[in-house]
C-alpha cells in the first residue's frame, strides 16, 4: 500500500471516544495490511492543541498519547524531534508546544539563537532570544 496522509481528526478518534463510529473507522483504517500514514508536524501541532484547549487534558496525558501515537510504526513522521518537543513542553508549562517544536528545529539545525519577541519563549528555551530593544 502506497504511503497516504492522516488528518489530525483521524488521530483525535483514535485517542477521545467521543464519536465510537469514527473510533472504529480510524481503528480500521490502521490496521489495513500494509498501511502506512505520513502524520505531518502541523497535524501533530493541532492534535496537542485540541487535546489541551478542548479537551482538556493535561500536559502529563497529551505527551503520553502523542508520544505512543507518533511511535507507531504505521506513522511516517518526525518522531525524535516531535518525541523532543513534547519533553521539552512537558516541563515548561509557560511554553506552547508549537514554540517547543519550532525552537527545537532551529537548534537541530544550527540555526540559533532563534530570535523572537516572546519572553517566555526566550528566556526558557536555550536556543531562544529575545530580539533587543536597542540595537
Amino acid at each position: 500500500m502506497a504511503l497516504a496522509a492522516l488528518d489530525t481528526n483521524v488521530l483525535l478518534r483514535l485517542v477521545i471516544p467521543d464519536l465510537p463510529d469514527q473510533q472504529r473507522r480510524a481503528r480500521a483504517l490502521l490496521t489495513l495490511p500494509g498501511a502506512r500514514y505520513l502524520v505531518s508536524d502541523y497535524v501533530v501541532v493541532e492534535l496537542v492543541f485540541t487535546l489541551d484547549r478542548h479537551y482538556g487534558l493535561t500536559r502529563d496525558q497529551i505527551a503520553d498519547t502523542v508520544s505512543a501515537l507518533i511511535a507507531l510504526d504505521t506513522f511516517a513522521c518526525h518522531s525524535e524531534r516531535l518525541a523532543a518537543a513534547l519533553a521539552f513542553w512537558r516541563t515548561h508549562p509557560k511554553l506552547s508546544f508549537e514554540d517547543c517544536l519550532m525552537a527545537g528545529y532551529a537548534a537541530a539545525r544550527g540555526a540559533v539563537p532563534l530570535w523572537t519577541f516572546d519572553h517566555n519563549l526566550a528566556t526558557q528555551h536555550p536556543s531562544a532570544r529575545e530580539v533587543p530593544a536597542d540595537q
